[in-house]
């Protein structure tokens, strides 16, 4: 199981899952993935966000942590791969709720490389947690973080390519907190 990357979208299959999503009907979004060939890793939006980006991106965390669930351990790529339009991971649209903090855990007990991951503008799931202030989640991902000792290796979480730190983008966002 692999997010699509050629094949011709379902049209019929990505209404009925947005829509399911939509009205948050766990049960329907569940069963359509079941039958979707990359099941919650098919691209179902534009923007090829996959079913659990989706999921994850309105905070639906039963059905989050369902979906992660009925990944398989051996996936034909990475999760720190399936990435949408402007590089986010799953993990990445997992940090911007507190609530979600159970579904970071289960992802990265399944792919802890996610941490390490970089979208587009450089930030890290731990970075994005900052910049949206979600202090719950931030002390969850630097906990996982400190477990590496590695504090060269680190020092890459806390920072975006671009080099600011996470206490400039939380004075910038006004998330003191």
């Amino acid at each position: 199981m692999a997010a699509s990357s050629g094949s011709k979208p379902d049209h019929g299959l990505n209404q009925r899952l947005y829509d399911a999503l939509k009205n948050q009907n766990a049960k329907e979004v569940i069963q359509l993935c079941q039958k979707a060939p990359d099941g919650p890793l098919h691209i179902t939006s534009i923007h090829k966000d996959t079913v659990l980006h989706l999921a994850c991106y309105s905070k639906q965390r039963d059905l989050a942590l369902q979906l992660v669930r009925l990944l398989p351990n051996n996936l034909n790529q990475p999760l720190t791969e399936v990435k949408n339009d402007v590089g986010n991971t799953i993990l990445h649209e997992v940090t911007t709720a507190n609530r979600m903090a159970d579904v970071a855990m289960v992802m990265l007990a399944k792919e802890p490389m996610l941490l390490s991951a970089r979208n587009i503008l450089g930030e890290t799931p731990l970075f994005r947690a900052v910049r949206f202030g979600k202090i719950h989640m931030f002390k969850l991902l630097a906990d996982e973080v400190d477990k590496d000792n590695d504090q060269e290796r680190d020092k890459e979480h806390f920072q975006s390519r671009d080099k600011t730190s996470i206490l400039h983008i939380a004075i910038i966002t006004e998330h003191f907190g």
